[in-house]
């Protein structure tokens, strides 16, 4: 139930600092360049953030679940 509440919290604030920061941002990624909305931006960086985070939670997981087989076998 607080993993939910503070997820909430977090979302609210994006949103909310989203909706304030509205303007057209310059772009530099290695040889890419470009203008997009701030907004879009930070939409694009939470949801990698997210897969990262995702991604390693799941590799870390199944390290663990890997470890407690190995146990229960031998």
């Amino acid at each position: 139930m607080v993993g939910l509440g503070s997820a909430t919290r977090i979302v609210v604030t994006l949103v909310a600092y989203m909706a304030q920061n509205s303007g057209s941002v310059e772009i530099l990624f290695l040889w890419m360049a470009g203008r997009a909305s701030l907004r879009i931006v930070l939409v694009i960086v939470v949801l990698g953030a997210v897969a990262v985070a995702l991604s390693l939670g799941t590799v870390r997981i199944l390290q663990l679940r890997r470890l407690v087989n190995r146990g229960r076998r031998d």
